[in-house]
Formats: structure tokens, C-alpha cells, sequence
């Protein structure tokens, strides 16, 4: 099966949006490291707050992505004052940083050992929770964290993201609130609060609260792309097109909004502007992947799919553990019934960066199907299935795999429901001629 945009946040900006549905990409919001906190948190009123010039130095080498040599910083601290919290502190964010959770753990306890009060040390705390899936713990260490210290924004930054991960909106919002009652400058709970008011039916209020943003920054060109975003997603398309212009009037290279004005002429059926938007993003940032997927998705619309084809192998050259693009390109090749080796492989190895996709299961029975081998087509398909539900696509490719097989009881529920669910499936013809033939039996 192909996988459509739907993969693909359409307000996805950096992909922030897409992320939300796991609870470990919180990590990613850009707020939550003691970097970042004893850079910008202005919650914070600490009494040990770190001075010293060898730590100073140490956290310069993180905030710049030296991790190595940070963590060698880090690490000589310790040596010289093995009651220095912050260090510890570092040293957890760099081993989270390098997935090593287990070393993350053991660092943020010495810190909570040496400082069982230290807010910063039970907000690394909840880090460390998250990247052990323990959602629960995470939001008490967050909630602790607060206790000792109601200014600090970062935990709240976290449980009101952990809260619309959990569908709780109401305190979410709260929380977002609070955020910015502490640290007004602090905009991307600005645009967390307006996304929770969007999402729940208060768009009046999300669109203020992103003006109140734009009226505080007004040189910052994410305020007007986010009220574009908003904008877009209720298709108001002209307030969204002045949105994204006024984002690039005031940074002609600002890329999210250039991606944004394609995705506006794609929702409003103007595939040619859009596809001008998408190449120009590219000619910018020939990685980013989002551009390179919906132009393979706009071509395929088009039928061209010797430029979809091109598109999304532009998009496995830009992000390589995307499984989408393989599989996309592999559900390209058997559709054009085109080197079906390639795209056995490439099927293969979308499931192999996600075996919990049922699209890539999909395509890969299909392959058999198209090869000939039933009984492999049948184990693909019935995964799919399992994984993804009844998808009247994979239902119509599994029942036509039993019917290939010989298994034509296994074949008709499956065909049939397929057909019910979706009467214009591409091979519908012929798989009512299936239906027919073994009713007839």
C-alpha cells in the first residue's frame, strides 16, 4: 500500500506536530535539557546556581553539539568537586543524548543524592522516565520538580505535552498557561497553547493566542508562520497566504514557510504551484524530507511516476531510517511492474526500520503476489491486516492471495468486505468477477 501524506504531519513544521503521538519525542522540544534550562529558564532562582568558569566552558561544548569533549569536561569536574550536581546533571543529558538511559539514570542519582532538592535534577529525572517508557514516573519527577520550584517552565513544558499525548487538554492548557504567566517571551508554549485550543474546538482562541505571540515578537518569522499554520488548517487560505508571505518578508530564506505555500496550493487543488513551492524548498535544503515526499505524492496524483519514483528516492537520500519513502518506491515499482527484485528489497527493508508497519507489509505481499508466490503473499498480507485492520486495499490484495492459492472460502469474506468498503478499488472489476466465480460454487 502506498503511504499517502497521512504519514506526514501536514502542518508538520521540522515534523514537530507528526512527533506528539510518541511519548519519547518529547525529548525533542527543544526546552528540557539543563542546557537549555540554565540557559533560558527564567523560573529559575538557584542558590548552588553553577558559576564557574570550567563549567560555564563544559556547558558551551554541549550547547554547541561537542558532546565528547563536553562530556570529558564534565567528567574533569567531577574529578575536582565530586559534589558538583550540575556536572552530573550534564553528564545524564549526554548519555540520553547517546541513548545510553541506563548511564542517565545512574548520573541523575548521584546528582539526587548529593541534592535531593535540586528541581533541575528530578526534571532530568522525568527525561530519563520518558526514555524508559514509564510515562507515570516521568510526570511525577516533573510534578517534584515544580513542587520545589513553581517558576521553573521546563517541566511544565513536558507535562503539557505529556497530557496531550494522554488526551487531556484542559490541563495541558493549564499548564501552558502557567508557562507563560512565568516566562512571556518563552514562545513555544505560545504555540503549544494555541495548538490544544485548535485541537479542541477553540479556534477563535487559538488564533488570538498566536497574535498575542506575533504582537510580542514581531520580528520572529516562526509567529507568522504558526498563524499561517492555524490559518491553513481551518482553509482559510488567503489569511494563511498573507500569513506565510508576511514570515518570509521578514526572512526571504525562511524554509517553512516556503514548504508551507506548497502545502496551501495542494490543499486548494493547484498542484502545479504547489510542486513550484516544493522544488524551490529542495533547491534550499535538498534533504528535507517532507518536500521530497509530497512531491511524490503530488506526481503520482499527476501520473507521472517516473517523477514520483525520483521523489521518493530523493526522500530515502534525505532520510535514510525513513521507512515510508522504501516502501513508496517499492509500491512504485510493482505498480509499474518494474524490477520486482528491487522492490522486494526495498519492501524489506521498511519493515526492517519499522516492523510494526502495516503498509510496507502490504506492499510486500503484493510483490509475492505479483511474483507469483502465494503462500508468501499470504503471510504479508495477513500481517498487514493484523496490523493495520481492515484497509479495503490490503483486504482486496489478501482475499485475491487466497484465490491465487486456491483457498477461495478463505477468499470471499475478504474480498467482498473490500469491495463494501471501497466499490472504486482499482482491480474492482476483477474481483468481483472473483466473488462471482466462487459463489457461484
Amino acid at each position: 500500500m502506498f503511504g499517502g501524506n497521512k504519514e506526514v504531519s501536514v502542518m508538520g513544521n521540522r515534523l514537530r506536530r507528526a512527533l506528539f503521538s510518541s511519548i519519547l519525542s518529547i525529548v525533542i522540544l527543544g526546552a528540557a535539557t539543563i542546557a537549555t534550562a540554565l540557559q533560558i529558564d527564567s523560573g529559575l532562582s538557584l542558590s548552588e546556581r553553577p558559576d564557574d568558569r570550567a563549567f560555564q566552558n563544559a556547558m558551551a561544548l554541549l550547547i554547541k553539539g561537542q558532546i565528547d569533549q563536553a562530556d570529558q569536561a564534565f567528567q574533569e569536574i567531577i574529578r575536582s568537586n565530586p559534589k558538583h550536581v550540575y556536572a552530573f546533571l550534564g553528564r545524564a543529558e549526554i548519555a540520553l543524548r547517546r541513548n545510553k538511559v541506563a548511564e542517565g539514570e545512574k548520573a541523575v542519582q548521584e546528582a539526587l543524592s548529593i541534592n535531593p532538592k535540586a528541581p533541575e535534577a528530578h526534571n532530568m529525572m522525568g527525561l530519563v522516565r520518558l526514555y524508559q517508557k514509564k510515562p507515570a514516573e516521568a510526570k511525577a519527577a516533573f510534578q517534584e520538580a515544580i513542587a520545589l520550584n513553581p517558576r521553573f517552565t521546563t517541566p511544565r513544558m513536558y507535562l503539557a505535552t505529556l497530557y496531550r499525548s494522554e488526551n487531556k487538554p484542559e490541563l495541558a492548557i493549564r499548564e501552558y498557561k502557567s508557562v507563560i504567566e512565568t516566562s512571556p517571551t518563552l514562545f513555544t508554549a505560545y504555540r503549544g497553547l494555541a495548538e490544544v485550543s485548535i485541537a479542541t474546538g477553540a479556534y477563535d482562541q487559538g488564533i488570538e493566542t498566536l497574535k498575542k505571540w506575533k504582537e510580542r515578537d514581531p520580528k520572529n518569522p516562526d509567529a507568522s508562520n504558526a498563524l499561517g499554520e492555524a490559518y491553513l488548517s481551518h482553509k482559510d487560505y488567503e489569511k494563511a497566504l498573507h500569513a506565510f508571505d508576511e514570515a518570509l518578508r521578514l526572512n526571504p530564506k525562511y524554509i517553512f514557510a516556503t514548504k508551507n505555500k506548497g502545502d496551501l496550493y495542494s490543499l486548494k487543488g493547484e498542484p502545479q504551484k504547489a510542486i513550484e513551492f516544493y522544488q524551490a524548498v529542495l533547491a534550499q535544503d535538498p534533504k528535507y524530507l517532507e518536500a521530497h515526499l509530497r512531491l511524490g505524492t503530488i506526481y503520482m496524483q499527476l501520473n507521472q511516476p517516473q517523477k514520483a519514483l525520483a521523489a521518493f528516492r530523493g526522500a530515502i537520500t534525505a532520510a535514510p531510517d525513513f521507512p515510508m519513502a522504501y516502501n513508496n518506491v517499492a509500491y512504485l515499482l510493482t505498480q509499474e511492474g518494474k524490477d520486482l527484485d528491487e522492490a522486494t528489497r526495498l519492501a524489506k527493508k521498511a519493515i526492517s526500520l519499522n516492523p510494526q508497519y502495516p503498509d510496507a507489509y502490504d506492499t510486500l505481499g503484493w510483490i509475492y503476489l505479483s511474483k507469483g508466490n502465494y503462500d508468501e503473499a499470504v503471510q504479508a498480507l495477513k500481517k498487514a491486516k493484523s496490523l493495520g485492520g481492515d484497509q479495503p486495499e490490503v483486504l482486496a490484495h489478501l482475499g485475491t492471495a487466497y484465490y491465487k492459492r486456491g483457498m477461495k472460502k478463505e477468499a470471499l469474506p475478504e474480498l467482498k468486505k473490500a469491495i463494501a468498503l471501497k466499490s472504486d478499488l482499482p482491480d474492482a472489476e476483477a474481483i468481483r468477477k472473483m466473488i462471482a466465480e466462487i459463489e457461484k460454487k
